[in-house]
């Protein structure tokens, strides 16, 4: 099921619902005027590499269908929970903290602590539905970068994706597949070091590719990147919690990067009771505690997720003018499934997608 097909089959009531008071924080904050966008792109990929991306995806071993899958089965699932169980999660579109994270013209991190445990179905809590709809919304953006990764649905011994490990290869692929974007330069795994560290799925060799990756992203862009259930991983087995650490610390470093290169990066976060290790690694400033009782709920529609968006790209380029380009108009929408049939094309080594879907 594509995240496009799977935010459609969304409860007409819940998806009301779930896309809570975001339109009204732009109401509030949004100058509704010149929105633009440049295109997405990366550095030139070389004239020669010696790691291709259909190698490289096989080295990282990460089933193409997987972030779909995660993202549609969380979906459905949120026809399960009561509508004041959702309204906990929605919470948090009232707060400060998440209206300055996500409006905001500067690369952040945000860690939410849902403290919610009980209402969990499965591994799917109330943030889950609320970082899905999120997802599922923006994903249709085609100049907007959303990666995702959702703990809780690698959590078993036999799941290939489990751990931090598997959370940064998902991470990974998604860039490398991402719809409507270059391929990556990936001139780098010319070190035969850093090349046999990647096909040992070595934390520190992953936690460098990331980083280079993202770096390619040129100033302007906006990406998203979404964990949710982090406190899955918060464990002593198989050193889950220094490795969980490593992860988290390459996102911060990107998020904190005050060069004026790569793109604006902002990394949510949540858990569905709370972060116990994590935690003492985020500042103050950038945690959120949704508190027992919290409950939010109002008119919404879909287009509130899109606006709260273009206010972002609204801040980042008006500090910055001379990276406006496309306009932000219906054109510059592409039905996720279509863009993930194309990216399709480059594990099956066909020459890479174009720029921009006709």
């Amino acid at each position: 099921m594509s995240q496009y097909t799977a935010l459609e089959s969304i409860n007409t009531n819940h998806t009301a619902t779930i896309q809570t008071g975001i339109y009204y924080i732009v109401l509030e904050k949004v100058y509704y005027g010149g929105y633009s966008q440049p295109q997405i792109s990366r550095s030139p990929t070389p004239t020669y590499q010696k790691v291709s991306t259909s190698e490289l995806l096989n080295i990282l071993d990460v089933p193409f269908d997987t972030t779909n899958n995660d993202l549609g089965y969380v979906l459905r699932q949120s026809n399960s929970f009561e509508t004041d169980i959702l309204g906990h999660g929605r919470w948090l579109m009232t707060l400060g903290s998440f209206k300055n994270w996500l409006g905001g013209s500067r690369s952040d991190v945000l860690l939410v602590d849902g403290h919610f445990d009980q209402a969990k179905i499965g591994k799917t809590s109330p943030m889950s539905v609320f970082c899905a709809t999120f997802i599922a919304s923006v994903v249709k953006l085609q100049s907007t970068i959303v990666l995702h990764f959702f703990c809780g649905q690698h959590v078993t011994f036999d799941d290939s994706l489990r751990g931090p490990h598997g959370l940064l290869r998902s991470l990974i692929c998604q860039l490398l597949l991402y719809p409507n974007t270059p391929e990556s330069n990936l001139e780098m795994l010319g070190q035969q070091e850093l090349y046999d560290d990647l096909g040992s799925h070595k934390l520190d060799a992953l936690c460098h590719l990331f980083k280079r990756l993202v770096q390619q992203i040129p100033r302007g862009a906006l990406v998203f990147c979404i964990i949710d259930g982090l406190s899955e991983y918060e464990t002593r087995m198989n050193n889950s919690t220094e490795d969980l650490r490593s992860v988290v610390h390459i996102l911060q470093s990107i998020a904190g990067d005050e060069s004026q290169e790569g793109p604006t990066f902002k990394v949510l976060m949540t858990s569905a009771n709370r972060s116990t290790e994590i935690v003492h690694e985020i500042p103050l400033h950038q945690r959120v505690s949704l508190r027992a009782g919290n409950v939010h709920s109002g008119p919404v529609s879909e287009q509130a997720f899109f606006a709260e968006v273009l206010k972002a790209k609204a801040s980042i380029e008006a500090s910055a003018p001379e990276l406006q380009g496309l306009p932000w108009i219906e054109s510059n929408i592409q039905p996720a499934q279509a863009a993930w049939d194309m990216s399709r094309l480059r594990i099956e080594g066909a020459p890479a997608a174009p720029d921009m879907l006709p």
